[in-house]
């Protein structure tokens, strides 16, 4: 420590010296008669005490000031970030602790007491968000469904508000499985200048794994139909090794396929087709077996549901003359078992009416419409067939034909429902290949074997057609499967809460050559079981009701969607809707429903906080004759496969871009004993200068006082006056 005397209002020496001087000097002369009234000893004390005084009042106005200099010790704040997750609860080796219980014998009091020697410790527990913690407290053991490696991270360094954080430390494996990307919250600690350094736990490369990823299916089958689900697997390991993907029923297998993983890690796609057994809501599994070594068994099963409906689907066929496409088409729906057919010949001299209301129109899942013109249809129909797709969730097939179908109705209202722009003519005795859109790859019209692969070529063998109707554009909304080198050929897209699917060409009837009705059937048939899929699980005459999935996991909102349409059948908006959940048979939760304001009677709510069970979910409406809805929406809330599990392997390419971003460093677990080392830059020992104004401090002041007294003291005692 040193010490130095400084002035705040220096004067130049040459002036100071002379200056104190020339005052001592007139001090001396003025007081020499008093001097000569006292003894000398007493003289030279009045005369030394009227210089001192004048001397501090000089050094006053110079401002005198001692500065010191010392050496100060500061801590910068360290941030701890130990994930949370499911995926920390994972044992890399079968025998071994968790990731977790890891990070936990590594992070122990030795090791904090470490990082606390050389920062202000703050530490923060996180998966989906996060929340502060004591680490010398017991830990909580991982429960995080997702991660979020993002924004609890900048949320937790916003908490700290102006404190400076020299650093911050995350520890976790490095799964992020939600929220925006990690990098863009490393950009945020960079700005601050804050070093992020990223402790990784877990193998880099995958351990032996093959899960379940995914599971779509048609939701719905016609009782003792053949229903069919594509099933994305995900593995590591098991490269070139064949595993059975099995759907299963009450335990039972009843469709079985199997995926051949081409990499590792890979991603594979087995479509398995099953007979579900009973009717209305069935809860099935797709499992695959454990696998020998393999390290997670969680992962090889999901669940999803189906509906098997007992009741026919209600088709009509509306076509003006008897080409091959509709008497072949007529046949096969006629042999389709699930179908009960109506069929209207336009040409026919005592063809039956066509419908004259919403409600004979709304009695029907689907509607086909053939080479129709204008004339053909009142403006009345158009608009029933409008109401018929956007308020009672039908769906409408349009199949081009020569005649009318789409081109003369280009400036007609149904042309609103169609997915595509018509071109102005048709191109015919040209040979059109057909060919699947990345969409219709993934479709489930367009499968007509299981293997994606043969599927693929199959399509490319199909006989060509020689007649289409192409498409001058397709509408935002609309979605091409199959295209030829002129336009899409088959469109679809949503209008309201039904769809439409228009066919450009009336030659699939050319695909009987030399393999009969094969691919013809397969292919029709999974059109009209895609058309009689509805975005809602439930319908009666007045009620269709849905939820966002069948399963949910616990905590899950459970979002609910209905359309209601009056005694009329039209949409009934603006009334009182509730959605009421039973459990056994029993009334347990009722919630009132929102409308959609010109939504054409649709209604939303969430329903939060459901326990784990099996649930219907009815509608009550006081404006229809029956109160309480025959339509029942069943849904379960469980233990769901968590996300945490799907990919096990540590991202340490992630984690050491975060660390790099910012200018810090990436660790394994088992290097975390050199944290200490790396941040001993958080503790700074730096040079301050303290400075004490001598001039307004209390003693300058007594001190000042003190002469004025002692003088006064000596010259009373003295006789002076």
């Amino acid at each position: 420590m040193i010490a130095t005397l400084i002035f705040a209002n220096p004067w130049p020496w040459w002036l100071v010296v002379p200056l104190l001087a020339g005052i001592g000097v007139l001090l001396a002369w003025l007081y020499r008669r008093e001097r000569k009234q006292v003894s000398p000893r007493v003289g030279v004390l009045l005369t030394a005490l009227r210089i001192a005084l004048v001397v501090m009042l000089f050094f006053t106005l110079l401002a005198p000031v001692i500065s010191t200099q010392i050496t100060r010790t500061t801590k910068d704040t360290l941030l701890l970030l130990v994930d949370q997750s499911r995926s920390m609860a994972i044992r890399d080796d079968p025998r071994g602790p968790t990731r977790a219980e890891q990070v936990r014998k590594v992070f122990d009091a030795v090791l904090l007491n470490k990082l606390q020697n050389t920062s202000q410790l703050h530490a923060y527990r996180f998966a989906a968000s996060g929340a502060a913690f004591d680490p010398r407290e017991p830990w909580a053991g991982p429960d995080g469904d997702t991660t979020d490696l993002g924004r609890p991270a900048a949320a937790a360094l916003t908490d700290l508000g102006t404190e400076r954080v020299g650093a911050a430390v995350l520890v976790s494996d490095g799964v992020h499985n939600r929220g925006p990307n990690p990098l863009e919250a490393a950009a945020k600690f960079a700005e601050r200048q804050v070093k992020l350094f990223t402790v990784g736990i877990g193998p880099s490369t995958p351990p032996k794994d093959i899960a379940v990823a995914e599971v779509a299916s048609s939701g719905l089958v016609f009782s003792g139909d053949e229903a069919s689900a594509t099933v994305a697997i995900t593995s590591s390991g098991y490269r070139g090794q064949r595993a059975p993907v099995r759907v299963l029923q009450n335990g039972k297998v009843i469709g079985e396929s199997y995926v051949t993983p081409g990499g590792d890690p890979s991603r594979d796609t087995a479509i398995i087709s099953f007979r579900p057994q009973g009717d209305g809501s069935q809860l099935l599994s797709v499992e695959v077996p454990p696998q020998p070594g393999e390290a997670n068994a969680e992962n090889n099963v999901r669940l999803f549901r189906v509906q098997v409906l007992k009741d026919k689907l209600k088709i009509l066929l509306i076509e003006s003359h008897p080409r091959w496409e509709f008497r072949y088409l007529k046949n096969d729906l006629l042999r389709d078992k699930p179908v009960e057919l109506t069929t209207i010949l336009l040409a026919e001299p005592n063809h039956p009416p066509l419908p004259s209301s919403r409600q004979e129109w709304f009695k029907y899942s689907v509607i086909i419409l053939g080479d129709l013109t204008p004339n053909q249809l009142t403006p009345a129909a158009e608009q029933q067939l409008e109401s018929f797709v956007a308020d009672n969730g039908g769906t409408l097939i349009a199949i081009a034909g020569r005649r009318g179908m789409p081109a003369a109705w280009r400036n007609q209202r149904l042309a609103d429902l169609l997915p595509i722009v018509p071109a102005a003519e048709a191109v015919e005795g040209k040979e059109l290949q057909l060919q699947l859109s990345p969409a219709g790859r993934e479709h489930p019209i367009t499968h007509l074997v299981p293997d994606p692969a043969a599927n693929e070529k199959l399509w490319t063998e199909l006989s060509p057609f020689y007649w289409q109707w192409p498409a001058a554009s397709t509408k935002p909304a609309a979605t091409a499967l199959i295209t030829t080198a002129v336009s899409p050929l088959l469109v679809t897209q949503y209008y309201g809460i039904g769809k439409v699917l228009f066919l450009g060409s009336d030659n699939t009837w050319r695909w009987r050559f030399k393999v009969a009705d094969e691919n013809f059937h397969r292919f029709w048939g999974q059109i009209i079981r895609w058309a009689a899929r509805s975005p809602f699980s439930a319908r009666d005459q007045h009620v269709m009701i849905g939820t966002s999935r069948d399963e949910f996991g616990e905590g899950d909102p459970v979002k609910v969607e209905a359309r209601v349409l009056g005694a009329d059948f039209s949409p009934l908006n603006d009334s009182e809707v509730t959605a009421v959940v039973f459990k056994d048979n029993q009334p347990l939760r009722r919630v009132r429903m929102e409308h959609v304001a010109g939504s054409g009677g649709l209604y939303r709510c969430a329903i939060n906080d459901l326990p784990r069970a099996e649930y219907a979910l009815r509608l009550e409406v006081p404006a229809l004759p029956q109160k309480l809805s025959q339509a029942a929406a069943l849904f379960g809330v469980r233990d769901l496969p968590s996300q945490e599990t799907q990919a096990v392997a540590m991202n340490e390419p992630l984690l050491k871009e975060m660390a790099a971003l910012t200018g810090g460093k990436f660790l394994r677990l088992n290097e975390a004993s050199r944290l200490p080392d790396e941040l001993k830059f958080l503790e700074r020992r730096e040079k301050v200068s303290l400075e004490l104004e001598l001039w307004d401090t209390p003693w300058w002041f007594a001190v000042f006082c003190l002469l004025i007294i002692t003088e006064w003291s000596v010259r009373k005692w003295n006789g002076l006056a």
